[in-house]
């Protein structure tokens, strides 16, 4: 491609703006600095003219450009953080420019907006002193503070935790659940931001809903400013959530996205694997497989293991070689990632989750993920390659915004400018979707604090009088009250506590089988975790089963995982089901028998059921709470188990999560490494990168 050829391109180009096609003009725009890319082409002045005009400035070539387009770079030109200076595109610096003027937004823009951008930017520009952040998963909890912590270590403390002392100016990051343990601790937020607001909906996350709801509502209540973030929203009902709030739906890519389409009807796993092989196979691409079910992702690892060959690579080697010895020989994800090959959903312990992402930005890492939702909603991650291997998404097909959500994965602006994305089953129809955030009178039931009813209408109003009426009648009108300003009854649904308070008041004496939970010995757990299963929802296992895996999981800290594995055998348990029941065990059940807990102290407290120890135990996974605590940060309890043998640290006594860092600050890594008896090389790779993560920048 010469001078010409680049002039006649960017006369297209011209042309598709004077016809009010911009969209198009971008799409034309990015395909020709792809084409550019490999060349020694130095952009003339009349392409930079035509990528300002299409709004990407980050594009722009400074060796030549005329000073009106070098004024205009200069002005969308922001710090964000770590001496670190970004060019915004035209939409980012939009949105940027509405929030230092002190508005609230709720955005829908593309995934590949560079959102996290704007963050850094506010905090650098506007020095607010407390800024939450409420992200969807733990992973981007972790990728969140890491990035921010690169940035702004040295001035604000950053807390992802629910025990962590306030300082001067914080900046706080976690899901929503953890984000209740704050109300009425925090007295002002400067700036809350809500991370994939749409999964306060039902329709799009029934089981975290209402948390987020309440967490947005209260803390809400103390926020200065508010900024909401979601993908592909066409139309935001009005609701109790964002009014006040100016809506913005932003349509600006930053990739192209190609896609080939290979569905001609009904495809086999071999059929489609016949597709999926030449595109994986290529080591220096990444490629994202999306599964959408934890079937698809043993079919898909099956044929992987079967027809693709080893990678010669010493870090993969090395992260094979600590599976196996972590998690067994016979674990599957050991075969696969010799291959280049990773998994992610939303099962694994989180460390693991973290370390393949981590592996798959490398150079001689994981080149392909085969991963379920989880990578969409709750990973910033991207690829050169998305492979859409079927439209469910669970049970059900996925609708046309999860599809433009996965799609969004393919392409990073200033790495890929085009993302390929290979369609290997039906496709929803585009359609343009709705989100509806309705509160439910129930969300507001349990609500410390005096919430106004000025926007309720009458019948949710009547409905949450009656509730709370309900609910005096069965603890005690003062029991009551004290439970919600405590903040005690925030983690439960409404109706669900109040089928436990009925059942409490109904058969008081058949609650005090909960005490033995409080007893050393697992063996007389079974009565008080039968009693407590039955609000649990859904456990993913036959409750004798689980009872059974909750007491082997109490030896968590006593034993490694392949001895848990092992003594698990005998209810058909293996690596991939113990992730899942663990999850149930350490939210579900956990949740509720804290729920449980302070209504059966509320109701009949001359039984004296202080169960509190016991869910403090089991929402760590019955491991030292700093140990489960530093899975987020990257250490994986085997690990941690290394540490702790060599008497490196106690974990045992260390209740504080900022004394356990500040000790391994004070450590040093090479210090740390040398001193660890038995570290394989992995582990001293993921020493490396758990230190980058806690080591403040000089």
């Amino acid at each position: 491609m010469n001078h010409a050829d680049v002039f006649d391109e960017c006369k297209r180009i011209n042309q598709l703006l004077l016809s009010d096609r911009e969209k198009d003009a971008r799409d034309a725009l990015i395909l020709l600095l792809d084409k550019l890319e490999d060349t020694e082409i130095i952009y003339p002045e009349f392409l930079n003219h035509s990528i300002r005009q299409v709004g990407l400035y980050p594009y722009m070539d400074t060796t030549n450009l005329s000073w009106q387009d070098e004024l205009l770079r200069e002005m969308v030109r922001t710090e964000v953080g770590e001496g670190e200076d970004v060019v915004f595109h035209r939409e980012q610096a939009r949105v940027l420019n509405h929030l230092l003027t002190g508005e609230s937004l709720a955005i829908s823009a593309p995934t590949s907006f560079g959102k996290s951008f704007i963050i850094d930017a506010y905090i650098r520009l506007k020095d607010p002193d407390n800024v939450v952040i409420i992200v969807p998963t733990i992973a981007l909890t972790d990728e969140t503070r890491r990035r921010l912590f690169r940035k702004y270590g040295q001035h604000y403390k950053i807390i992802t935790g629910v025990e962590s002392e306030i300082g001067e100016k914080n900046i706080f990051i976690f899901p929503q659940e953890r984000a209740l343990a704050y109300v009425g601790v925090l007295k002002q937020i400067d700036l809350l931001v809500i991370d994939e607001f749409y999964k306060a909906s039902p329709d799009f996350d029934k089981e975290r809903s209402h948390p987020l709801i309440r967490a947005i509502l209260l803390l809400s209540r103390i926020a200065k400013q508010r900024y909401f973030l979601a993908p592909n929203i066409s139309f935001l009902a009005d609701n109790d959530l964002t009014r006040g709030m100016r809506l913005l739906k932003i349509d600006f890519n930053t990739v192209f996205t190609n896609v080939i389409d290979h569905y001609a009807g009904e495809m086999s796993n071999d059929e489609k694997f016949e597709w999926t092989l030449p595109v994986i196979s290529k080591s220096t691409e990444r490629t994202l497989v999306y599964a959408g079910t934890y079937a698809n992702i043993n079919v898909i690892s099956e044929l992987c293991n079967t027809w693709l060959a080893r990678r010669k690579s010493v870090l993969l080697e090395e992260f094979t070689a600590w599976l196996r010895l972590t998690y067994g020989d016979d674990y599957q994800l050991a075969e696969l990632a010799s291959r280049g090959v990773g998994v992610h959903n939303g099962r694994l312990h989180r460390s693991l989750s973290q370390l393949q992402i981590r592996l798959f930005e490398e150079a001689q890492g994981l080149n392909v993920m085969v991963s379920t939702s989880s990578i969409i909603e709750g990973v910033n991650t991207s690829a050169q390659n998305v492979v859409i291997w079927t439209n469910k998404n669970g049970r059900a097909k996925f609708d046309n915004f999860t599809y433009k959500n996965i799609v969004g994965r393919s392409g990073r602006m200033f790495r890929h400018f085009i993302g390929n994305v290979y369609l290997l089953d039906k496709m929803p129809v585009d359609r343009q979707t709705e989100l509806n955030l309705q509160v439910d009178y129930e969300d507001l039931c349990n609500l410390p604090g005096s919430e106004s009813t000025s926007s309720l209408d009458f019948i949710r109003e009547n409905e949450m009088n009656a509730y709370k009426e309900e609910m005096a009648a069965l603890i005690g009108g003062g029991g009551y009250a004290k439970l919600v300003e405590e903040g005690q009854l925030l983690h439960s649904k409404a109706a669900l506590i109040r089928t436990i308070a009925s059942d409490i008041r109904k058969s008081p004496m058949s609650w005090r089988s909960l005490k033995m939970l409080n007893s050393d010995n697992p063996n007389t757990w079974d009565n008080g975790l039968y009693k407590a299963l039955n609000y649990c929802g859904n456990i993913g296992a036959k409750y004798s089963d689980f009872v059974e895996f909750v007491k082997i999981l109490s030896l968590n800290w006593k034993v490694d995982m392949k001895e848990i594995i092992a003594r698990l055998r005998h209810i058909d348990v293996g690596v991939n089901e113990y992730f899942e029941l663990e999850k149930s065990a350490t939210y579900n059940l956990a949740t509720s028998l804290k729920t449980i807990n302070a209504l059966v102290n509320a109701i009949i407290p001359q039984e004296r059921i202080d169960v509190s120890g016991f869910v403090s135990k089991l929402s760590s996974s019955f491991l030292p709470n700093t140990v489960f605590q530093l899975e987020e940060y990257g250490i994986p309890r085997s690990l941690s188990r290394k540490i702790q043998a060599c008497g490196l640290m106690d974990f045992e006594q260390s209740l504080d999560m900022e004394g356990v860092l500040n000790s391994f600050r004070t450590l040093d890594k090479e210090n740390l490494k040398a001193q660890i008896v038995g570290i394989v090389p992995f582990e001293a790779y993921i020493i490396d990168y758990f230190y980058e993560g806690i080591v403040k920048p000089k």
